[in-house]
Parts: structure tokens; sequence; C-alpha cells
């Protein structure tokens, strides 16, 4: 009966919200990294000697495991794609429960209340949590690790503690790592995490470090359990930081910061970005010490994304709505315990500007205000799977006739996501050389075994002049940008 008085309001609210997050998740058009990653898992699945195959990309293997565990419990049956959109906007659901969790162990449970339905809606992660992305299940297993930890914190000057605890939390920071490095922006918070318990408990800071040594183990065994990980993949992200002297890293720090400027302000509406600032001053004011960690969380995650990488997107910024959902939460309660009806206002003054943009990214996402760089690789770009379908559809009625091949550029949106997930069996894909043959009549007679050639282009879409082909389809993505669809005539 505890357990249902305490968890039912809060997942009666949690299933609702996450209508809103389903609610056409399947809209966006596939995007190259998504057919990545799902390349990956198929890979794996079809050998499990593959199992680090996503190493020379850079990528850590857990999403790839992940994908691949599914694809091998839903690949028959479903849709790949449709099934790993499904789950990894579920992930980030579950990352809005465990704000909840952690609202609750620092708070009380009305503060992790707020805090859940404020994640469920800030567009940033609204819109990115809903892809095949790596920052979803990277933020999730952080906020399972920080939950534990926390209650490992909690529990040391009782001497409730235990290894399994210190265990599973150094797991789950670990699993984080091993999704992406990104991770390693949000373990900022964590050193600021031992100063809020100290002072809540008002002891000397000597017997608090002494009492928290065993919460600094969940760092040696996250530590040993990524070391070997990280080894063998680091020298994957040299090009993934500012190299050159200190004016080199301090010009793309200042580049970075510019962008997280635009990024967030895209993403966080006017009135919520006051509302943040509100609550880090009211905080600061009443001498909040919790107030004080979130803001230096947020900040964190900023300045260390900022700081390292030059490969840099709005969706790294994906580890600030947690912070960010606590700042809310946090002026949303102070409020409502001056006045309880000043509170729901204040609620409702936060709340609707997020449902407006999440509307807007429902109804239309491509013009709801997008961050430039996503508009472009979403939909835009030749990064985007914009026009795969009705490539897709029309090729798959010219094979029910006969059989045919289609010559496609080496990328993986053409040479995976398109015969796994749009074409039928009747189409062969074979990949063009990325320098394009100069013969191509001789290329085909080669490599083709049917009557019937198409070639497909998308990153360079104009076929060269002397190539014997004709224009079937195209489809625009974005200013000067489309994927063009060809039929080869022999001369």
């Amino acid at each position: 009966m505890e357990f249902l008085k305490t968890y039912t309001p809060v997942l009666m609210v949690l299933v609702l919200l996450s209508f809103l997050r389903f609610c056409r998740v399947l809209d966006v058009p596939i995007f190259l990294d998504e057919a990545t990653y799902l390349s990956f898992a198929d890979s794996i699945r079809n050998n499990p000697h593959n199992l680090f195959v996503s190493f020379p990309a850079a990528v850590l293997p857990v999403l790839p495991w992940f994908l691949a565990l599914s694809y091998f419990i839903f690949g028959n049956a479903f849709n790949i794609f449709n099934v790993a959109r499904i789950l990894l906007t579920t992930t980030d659901i579950i990352s809005a429960f465990f704000v909840f969790l952690i609202g609750r162990e620092l708070v009380d449970k009305r503060f992790g209340f707020l805090s859940l339905i404020l994640y469920m809606l800030i567009p940033l992660n609204f819109f990115h949590g809903r892809l095949i992305m790596l920052e979803p299940l990277m933020e999730m297993l952080f906020l399972i690790g920080l939950y534990f930890l926390i209650k490992i914190y909690k529990k040391i000057y009782d001497k409730k503690y235990s290894i399994k605890l210190i265990l599973t939390s150094a797991l789950f920071l670990s699993l984080s790592f091993l999704t992406k490095p990104l991770a390693l922006v949000s373990f900022g918070s964590l050193l600021f995490l031992p100063p809020f318990f100290i002072l809540k408990r008002k002891v000397s800071v000597l017997m608090a470090m002494i009492k928290m040594i065993p919460a600094f183990f969940v760092f040696l065994f996250f530590t040993l359990l990524i070391l070997p990980f990280a080894i063998v993949i680091f020298p994957g992200f040299e090009n993934y930081h500012a190299i050159g002297g200190n004016n080199d890293v301090v010009f793309n720090f200042k580049q970075n910061l510019w962008r997280s400027y635009w990024w967030i302000k895209a993403y966080f509406p006017i009135p919520i970005l006051f509302a943040i600032f509100f609550s880090s001053i009211l905080g600061l004011f009443k001498k909040d010490v919790l107030v004080v960690w979130f803001s230096l969380w947020a900040l964190s995650v900023i300045l260390i994304d900022s700081l390292v990488g030059t490969k840099f997107f709005p969706r790294h910024l994906f580890p600030v709505a947690a912070p960010a959902s606590f700042l809310l939460a946090y002026l949303v309660y102070e409020i409502m315990a001056l006045r309880r009806w000043m509170g729901f206002l204040a609620l409702g003054f936060v709340l609707i500007p997020l449902l407006q943009k999440d509307l807007l990214i429902l109804s239309d996402a491509k013009n709801s205000g997008l961050a430039l760089e996503d508009k472009q690789q979403f939909y835009e770009d030749w990064t985007s799977g914009v026009g795969l379908a009705e490539i897709g559809s029309f090729l798959n009625s010219v094979s029910r006739r006969e059989k045919i091949t289609l010559f496609v550029e080496n990328d993986t949106l053409l040479t995976w996501a398109l015969p796994n997930i749009y074409l039928e069996e009747n189409v062969i894909v074979y990949p063009l050389p990325n320098h394009f043959p100069s013969s191509l009549n001789n290329f085909l007679e080669n490599n083709s075994n049917t009557n019937i050639n198409f070639i497909l282009l998308n990153k360079t879409a104009d076929a060269p002049e002397d190539w014997p082909v004709f224009l079937i389809l195209s489809q625009d993505k974005g200013p000067h940008r489309k994927i063009n669809l060809y039929k080869y005539h022999q001369k």
C-alpha cells in the first residue's frame, strides 16, 4: 500500500507525459549516426565476434550492444528502426523517473515530482531524447549511478551503506561513460556533491571526509572498469579536441561557448532562462547549498562541453536538462511554500512556454526553431535520411516486376539504412567506390548481375556529365542539397 501511495500518482503523470514523447516519434527522418549505430548492432547480431566493431569509429560499445540485443529480440518481427526509436525514447522517460527519485532523496517527494514533470518537457531533450542517439542512454545510466551515489552519501553517517551499493553506483557510472565519454562533462557535478552533505550535517570537513571514504571506492571501481576500454579507444578521439598551442584551445573554447549560447536560446524559451537564473539567485540569497550544486552542475556541463571537442553539436548539451529541471523545480517549490496558489501560478508560468515549444516540435519539428546545426543535420544536409522512404517506395514498385541493382554512394544511410529499412529483397544494393569510376560502363558490367541498374547519389547529387544515366527521381532536402536517383542506359 505504501508503494502504491508513493508511486501511483508519479507513474500516472509519467505515462501521461510519455504520450507526448511517443507522439510522432518516427516522423524525424533517419539520421546518419542512427544508421551507423544500427549497422553496428546488425553486425554484432550476425557475428558475435564483432562485439567491438564500433571501436574503429570511436564509438564505445554499450549502445551497439543494447541495439544488438533489441535486434535479436524484435528484429525479425518488427522494423528495427521503429523499435530502436521507441526504446531510446523509453530510456529518457526512465531518466525522468530517476530525476524524481533523486529529487525525493535530496529534498522530498513534491520536489522530485516537480522535477520529473519539468524534465519531461524541456525541449532540448524532448527533441533529442526521441532519436537513436548515444546521449539518452548515456544520461539514463548516469542518473541511475548518481541516484545510488546519493544514497551512499546519505547512508554513510548511519553506517548503512554496503559494498553492493558502491558497486551498483560504479557500474552504472561506468556504463554511462562506456556509452559515450561525454558523460564526463556531468562528472563535474559529482565533485560538488560532497560539500552539500558536509554542510547539511554540520560536521567538520575532516570528519566528513573520513566518513565519506567508502564513497570514493565508487570512483575507484569506476576507473578500473573503464580503463581497458578507454586505453583502446582513446586514439580514435585524436580529432575530437583542440590541438596546437594555448591560443587554439582558447579560441575553440570561445567558439563553443558562443555556440552553446545560441543553442540554449533555441531550446530554452526566454521565460525559462529567466526562471533558471532567478532560481539560482534565490538559492544564493537563501544560502541553499543544494541550489548552488544544481547551478554548478549545469555550468560544469556547459563549460567542460565547450572546452573539449571540436566536433560540437547541440545534442552534446543534453546533460544540462537534469540540473535545469531541478533549478526550475526549486523555484516553483519555494513559491509553493509561501502560497500554494502562487506556486501553481509559477508552475503554469514555467509549463506554458515549455509546452508551446514541445508542441511546435511535434507539429513541425523542422520549422519549430531548432538550432541551425540540428535543422541542417536532421533535415537539410546529406546526413539526413530525407527522401529515402520515397526512393525506397519507387524502387520497390519497380523491383516487383524484375530484380534490380542499385549502386549507391558509400555512406551508411545508403549502404545500410536504405536496404535494411526501406527496400525489399528484390533490390540488390552495391556501393560505389569512394572515388567515382572513370568508366561507369566497365564498372557496372563487372559488378551488376541484373538488366536494370539504378544509381543513387546523396553527398554529390549531380552525376558526372559523361555518365550514361538519366534522372528518374529527385528529392529536395534543403538549400542546394538534394538526393537524386538515376537510371543507367547502356551506350
